[in-house]
């Protein structure tokens, strides 16, 4: 039979036994809760670089694009300086008034109709620069609007 001492002392033991697996469960959710969470993280990860892959490849579009389109303009302006230069494509803008008017209204009006003055090469060679300068420009916001939409998507 068990006395009171014994009795007490199996309590105790049991109590422990209780209370070992107990923390040991604890234990065991914790450690496979960090493993969970762990591989969350590392799915997480993968999902950042395959999106982080993707964006990259979507800029080196844009960026190839927008230098072949840059590249294009540069040829043409090149193009159009040599014409301008050797004389072969001569630059004009209309006439609104000239020093020498007939004095007839009606003969006036025709000519100013049809006159041009042509443009000197220095002022040829700066107005093809600005085009240059509005082109590019024009060629990078598109590049930046096209990326922007490519990363909508």
């Amino acid at each position: 039979m068990l006395d009171l001492r014994n009795l007490f002392l199996l309590m105790i033991l049991i109590g422990l036994i209780c209370f070992g697996s107990y923390t040991k469960g604890w234990h065991d959710a914790d450690r496979l809760a960090a493993k969970n969470f762990a591989n969350l993280q590392i799915e997480a990860l993968d999902r950042v670089i395959k999106v982080q892959e993707a964006n990259d490849l979507e800029v080196n579009k844009v960026i190839l694009q927008y230098e072949q389109q840059i590249q294009t303009i540069n040829e043409k302006v090149k193009s159009l300086r040599n014409s301008v230069s050797n004389g072969d494509l001569r630059l004009s803008i209309p006439a609104t008034s000239c020093d020498n008017m007939p004095s007839s209204p009606a003969v006036a009006t025709t000519l100013v109709k049809t006159a041009r003055c042509e443009i000197d090469g220095a002022a040829a060679a700066t107005l093809i620069d600005i085009a240059r300068q509005g082109d590019e420009a024009i060629e990078r916001a598109n590049a930046l609007i096209e990326f922007y939409e490519r990363l909508k998507k």
